[in-house]
């Protein structure tokens, strides 16, 4: 949808100019350890069928270890992990902006409540991904204890009994109706 207003009815992938999404991470996504990943489209089934429109996604790490980058993008990463030492003119613009908003109460607070929703998104999403893998423990559980030709009773008593408050019985009973063999 980016690119919608840039080319018309019966025009060719080809006439669309390049467009880049670049995300800005503090963590690495793909624990690979690259400080860079670059992403194009291609074919699920085929991945040598490149679709050539001309996007590209941007994974740029501040904690990677691995990969070339630019002085500049380094002196950014740097700054973004909390270290204040620039060493090029690039770094120093960013440093002073920053400084910029520190000086304003008003930026500041608005830039804190920024820190704040991203921290509280994280966790929410730290969360999601710690219950979706109870749930697939559960279900690999209840999978083989039903393999093990245990009871239904049996094996809703034993993982209440393994996992005490941490797992509701409700949730337990959820899970194991949801599970198939």
């Amino acid at each position: 949808m980016i690119d919608i207003d840039n080319v018309r009815s019966g025009d060719s992938y080809s006439s669309l100019s390049d467009s880049y999404i670049i995300f800005l991470m503090p963590f690495d996504p793909m624990n690979r350890r690259r400080k860079q990943y670059n992403f194009h489209l291609h074919e699920d089934e085929d991945p040598s069928l490149v679709l050539d429109t001309g996007a590209n996604v941007i994974l740029l790490n501040s904690t990677g270890e691995t990969g070339k980058i630019t002085n500049e993008l380094q002196s950014f990463f740097d700054l973004m992990n909390g270290f204040d030492l620039v060493d090029n003119q690039f770094g120093e613009e960013i440093k002073q902006d920053i400084d910029k908003v520190k000086e304003s109460p008003k930026k500041e607070r608005e830039y804190m409540d920024y820190v704040m929703k991203l921290r509280e998104s994280e966790n929410k999403g730290i969360e999601k991904g710690q219950k979706q893998e109870q749930v697939k423990m559960l279900e690999d559980l209840i999978r083989k204890f039903r393999q093990k030709g245990m009871s239904e009773e049996e094996i809703k008593n034993s993982l209440v009994d393994f996992f005490g408050e941490r797992i509701s019985e409700k949730s337990i009973s959820r899970v194991m109706a949801d599970t198939k063999d």
